[in-house]
């Protein structure tokens, strides 16, 4: 592996020199650049170990004893991207994250992700086993773990791309997931790896196995007017495969693609309410407190809605 990333520097390398394409050698680059996104918002850096595993965490907690919005990354690169990390080069989950004024919000990388060099993660969890029995339980530990650090007592899952898969599978084995908006979100992973040309994810669990579960939990689905790879058929599939759904609501996002045009309308999305058909058992109450943070970093009396 190392060999392979001393190769990968050197078309990097070659490729900046002829002018084509600008690249870094290491993820050291973009753990600073996911560092001053952060930074402004008060989400502050803290790596949890859930062996195999290390998921980095942005975190900005200030109300315990209270639920949390977590924000979860994307899938971010393929294995033979010109990349030393799998983390995304664009960080929407991220950018989302910062748009939150609530008091409590939590931003995870997905497991792999700005935490090290290519050659410390397997390739198969970069790819085929990205949504994975053993991804899910780590990443299951890791909410746990924010559980114990911060005495939240439980969560409000925004997922983007790969993310909402992770999310749908969290709020499935979970009893403390209280709801759940994915953003771009791959809902059905198989449709999704046909339609795209992307490899086989036959070595993980597809939210449509699991979304029978979640017919009773919150939802909201977003879905780019614009997006080539998630069309709002990949939440039809999700949304059959649930049965009869009692709480979940698709919305189509105008100028919105697969990336772009999500940041600048996040907070008048994340506004929008979640609304169920039959009452809802889960353990807390629909977070919405009355309590803000302003990007001053001062608690300011207001609702964000």
């Amino acid at each position: 592996m190392k060999s392979w990333q001393g190769f990968k520097f050197i078309i990097c390398l070659t490729l900046m020199l002829a002018g084509l394409v600008a690249c870094s050698s290491s993820e050291y680059y973009r753990e600073k650049s996911v560092k001053r996104i952060a930074a402004p918002v008060f989400l502050l850096p803290r790596k949890i170990e859930v062996a195999p595993f290390t998921v980095q965490a942005y975190e900005r907690v200030y109300e315990q004893g209270a639920p949390t919005m977590l924000y979860i990354e994307g899938d971010g690169n393929d294995f033979d991207t010109l990349e030393s990390d799998p983390g995304p080069t664009n960080p929407v989950g991220l950018r989302l994250a910062t748009m939150d004024g609530k008091t409590n919000v939590v931003y995870l990388a997905r497991p792999c992700q700005l935490v090290g060099e290519a050659d410390e993660c397997p390739e198969k969890f970069w790819e085929e086993a990205r949504y994975s029995g053993e991804v899910l339980d780590s990443m299951s530990r890791a909410l746990d773990n924010i559980k114990a650090a911060h005495g939240v007592t439980g969560f409000h899952i925004v997922g983007y791309d790969g993310g909402a898969a992770v999310g749908a599978g969290l709020a499935a084995v979970r009893n403390d997931v209280l709801s759940l908006r994915s953003v771009a979100g791959i809902l059905d992973t198989r449709f999704y790896a046909n339609i795209n040309n992307r490899p086989s994810v036959d070595n993980s669990f597809n939210p449509i196995e699991l979304a029978s579960d979640l017919a009773d939990l919150p939802q909201r689905h977003f879905v780019g007017q614009l997006d080539d790879q998630v069309p709002p058929a990949l939440f039809h599939s999700y949304d059959q495969a649930m049965g009869e759904p009692n709480c979940s609501e698709m919305s189509i996002v105008d100028n919105a693609t697969h990336e772009d045009g999500w940041v600048e309308q996040w907070k008048v999305l994340l506004s929008m309410p979640l609304t169920c058909s039959v009452e809802v058992n889960r353990q807390v109450e629909i977070y919405d407190p009355a309590v803000t943070i302003d990007y001053d970093g001062n608690k300011g009396i207001g609702y964000s809605k």
